[in-house]
């Protein structure tokens, strides 16, 4: 996809998030929302649409703006529309390239296990996998440990189990995010192995990695140390995602050997990593 075809794109969620848009104050947002006549409106390349129930967003190409992005200029990317690369399109002869719907398998690529609920009559697996769904994937207990195995395409996914209708998190997974019911729930991982090295540090007792896809845990992914620096391992589903070293449970640091950073909402700069 060429540059141009890119938007850059800002939210309004309501008239109190147009007061706060202060570079667009001259354009008189609420005003325009409020009057119904933003679907024909068009100034300094804008254009104005409504997304939801209480959501617009302002859209404008990147070509038109008059001035060069930095490299900490800002752009999401939703990993729901993240498209393989031109070179993987050529090995599977031009066809579209589609990730399967997720199924029971017993050859599958995830193994989920729950202990500990022996006397449980039923556990059930549910997860934005599924939509949350509170039939389908009925886990098959052995002995005192339910397990179900199943094939899943890479990406980010939440999910909890059921236990004769008590909705838990996974007890063996640390990694979680709280939902809209101010619960929580279990965050997993299916994505391309990439390796992450930090050179040097040789007198840390300690360095770990945390970022965007392990929820920015505190502790973070503990990295092995060798001869010339620190290394690990770690699946990340593919789309963009922030990250940083944490030396001794103390220093949050960038990569030294990565280019590619950016902002966050706080302001705080971050490595980038883009898994395809």
């Amino acid at each position: 996809m060429f540059l141009s075809d890119f938007m850059n794109r800002v939210s309004i969620r309501s008239n109190e998030d147009c007061a706060a848009l202060e570079d667009f104050k001259k354009y008189d947002l609420s005003g325009l929302i409020k009057s119904g006549a933003y679907t024909t409106w068009t100034q300094d390349g804008w254009t104005l649409a409504k997304t939801g129930a209480l959501t617009y967003q302002l859209r404008k190409k990147l070509s038109l703006f008059d001035k060069l992005f930095s490299m900490e200029d800002k752009f999401n990317i939703d990993i729901s529309y993240w498209s393989y690369p031109v070179s993987e399109r050529i090995k599977q002869g031009n066809k579209p390239v589609e990730n399967e719907p997720v199924r029971v398998d017993f050859k599958g690529n995830v193994e989920f296990v729950l202990k500990g609920r022996g006397n449980a009559k039923q556990v059930i697996l549910s997860g934005t996998f599924n939509d949350w769904n509170e039939r389908d994937f009925k886990m098959i207990k052995t002995g005192d440990v339910w397990k179900l195995k199943l094939k899943m395409p890479t990406g980010l996914y939440e999910y909890k189990f059921i236990v004769d209708g008590d909705w838990i998190t996974d007890p063996a997974n640390k990694f979680r995010v709280q939902n809209q019911h101010y619960t929580y729930n279990s965050i997993l991982v299916v994505g391309k192995d990439v390796l992450f090295f930090l050179k040097g540090f040789q007198n840390a007792k300690h360095v770990a990695l945390s970022g965007s896809f392990n929820n920015w845990d505190e502790e973070g992914l503990p990295l092995t140390k060798s001869k010339d620096g620190w290394r690990v391992v770690q699946k990340i589903p593919p789309g963009k995602h922030y990250y940083k070293f944490v030396i001794d449970g103390r220093e949050w640091i960038i990569d030294p050997d990565n280019k590619i950073q950016e902002r966050d909402e706080g302001g705080n700069i971050n490595s980038i990593l883009m898994v395809h």
